[in-house]
């Protein structure tokens, strides 16, 4: 028995040598990578490594001076040496939306100020458009990129081209509206893009083309207190409206409604469907973030966060 058990321990310890080694030898590959980095102009990775190797020393505890006194170094460089890659300055006023163009070359950006400026991807100013909306809540390219749509707390919808002039301002029937998606599009040629809006001093939400037509107003009587986020499914058979009650309802575009999603306690502020329409995800202001299948079973709640979610999206 004596004899078995030295040999476990001794085993025990060979064991516990090789596996601090691998833990050692995979730091030192961390902090290398994080120098090699450092040394390419890749600050923003290299911090990344940095801040592995250290969380991999820590664990170790009692690690080798000279490797901690290196990692402390690469560490120090980079904190030192990184720098902001861009800063888009103009607004007067707190920034609420923000959208990318589908070709990546613009970036559209609606404020409290009542504006929304398009900026190049450099970061330069590209125009500033008087939207006059009170407060810019929500913005939103078209699919195609040749549209962007602005909406506010005036209940009106305006609709920009890409260069940012004024194509056409929609009156509705909505006294402020806080959010705006647009359907995805066929890629016909003669397609007209089209949008669903909708707002907190409503229970109802719009769908309109970019010319004024409106082709349908779907009355979400199940979510009195107003609707804060609107999204489209990327097959445009779908539109999910994130009530301020807590409730995520799924339509059809011509205003029939498919499914009534509950388990949120407190106002949708996000929503999000994946790129294959298979899961739609949503996030109140009460820190949860809930996944649902298409068929409208939960599948999972997310409780990570330490505040409100304000928004959502799927790589």
């Amino acid at each position: 028995l004596g004899l078995a058990l030295l040999i476990a321990t001794g085993v025990g310890i060979f064991a516990w040598q090789q596996s601090r080694q691998s833990a050692i030898s995979e730091a030192q590959a961390v902090v290398r990578s994080a120098q090699a980095l450092f040394a390419s102009d890749q600050s923003f990775d290299a911090l990344i490594e940095a801040i592995r190797g250290q969380r991999q020393l820590q664990k170790l505890r009692n690690a080798d001076p000279d490797l901690q006194e290196r990692a402390d170094a690469v560490l120090e460089r980079v904190v030192l040496d990184i720098q902001q890659q861009n800063r888009l300055d103009g607004h007067t006023a707190t920034v609420i939306t923000t959208d990318f163009s589908p070709d990546g070359e613009l970036i559209a950006t609606g404020s409290v100020d009542t504006t929304v400026k398009l900026w190049n991807r450099d970061g330069s100013l590209q125009a500033t458009l008087e939207a006059e909306q009170d407060q810019v809540r929500g913005v939103q390219f078209s699919p195609d990129g040749r549209w962007l749509a602005s909406v506010g707390d005036d209940g009106t919808i305006k609709i920009w081209t890409r260069s940012g002039d004024l194509h056409q301002t929609i009156e509705t029937d909505i006294n402020g509206l806080w959010d705006v998606a647009f359907k995805p599009m066929t890629g016909s040629v003669s397609e007209v893009p089209t949008l669903v809006v909708a707002g907190l001093s409503s229970d109802q939400a719009e769908i309109w083309t970019i010319d004024g037509q409106r082709l349908k107003t779907i009355d979400a009587n199940g979510q009195p207190f107003g609707i804060r986020t609107v999204a489209y499914s990327p097959e445009g058979d779908r539109i999910a409206l994130g009530g301020n009650d807590g409730t995520v309802t799924r339509w059809t575009p011509d205003g029939q409604r498919l499914q009534t999603l509950k388990g949120h306690q407190e106002a949708i502020h996000g929503l999000a469907f994946s790129p294959d329409g298979d899961r739609l995800v949503s996030g109140d202001i009460d820190k949860t973030i809930k996944l649902w299948n298409r068929e409208g079973q939960l599948l999972a709640t997310l409780d990570h966060h330490t505040s409100g979610i304000e928004g959502l999206a799927f790589s």
